[in-house]
């Protein structure tokens, strides 16, 4: 009952319409039963996380608890890969390895990030669908690697 009434203050307070309330709270109850429940941000957090999770399961590095830009550094340096993108044996495979290594810790940094620690960060549907496709195929590429 408490919440119902903070509810109906913040709408009032923010001039929100019984529309924008209803899409606020229950975006499939206005949208309808296929609309994505959580907020694009959302969805892109939890697409990010999981590759980050994915790696460390992958990769197994020896420090369990790297996560993020020191995760990506650590599994995908093209020194000493934990994960092999390619066999490394030509200056272009190295390079690629270490672009990957190189975009993986920017998704951590660039995309991840903002939407895990501000959770007023907005995203467009057209947004979400463009790093929705690129978490794709970072997680084909992951999988695709060998140790």
């Amino acid at each position: 009952m408490l919440r119902a009434a903070l509810d109906a203050r913040y709408a009032r307070l923010y001039g929100l319409s019984r529309d924008d309330l209803r899409y606020i709270l229950d975006p499939a109850d206005l949208m309808g039963p296929d609309y994505p429940s959580e907020t694009f941000r959302v969805l892109i957090e939890e697409a990010f996380k999981y590759i980050d999770n994915l790696v460390k399961k992958t990769a197994k590095p020896e420090d369990m608890s790297l996560t993020g830009v020191k995760l990506m550094g650590r599994v995908f340096n093209p020194t000493s890969p934990l994960l092999k993108i390619n066999s490394g044996s030509i200056q272009s495979e190295i390079d690629e390895q270490n672009g990957y290594m190189q975009i993986l810790s920017g998704c951590m940094v660039g995309i991840r990030n903002p939407r895990a620690h501000e959770h007023d960060w907005e995203d467009t549907e057209q947004r979400t669908m463009q790093l929705l496709v690129l978490a794709d195929h970072l997680i084909s590429r992951i999988k695709s690697s060998e140790k």
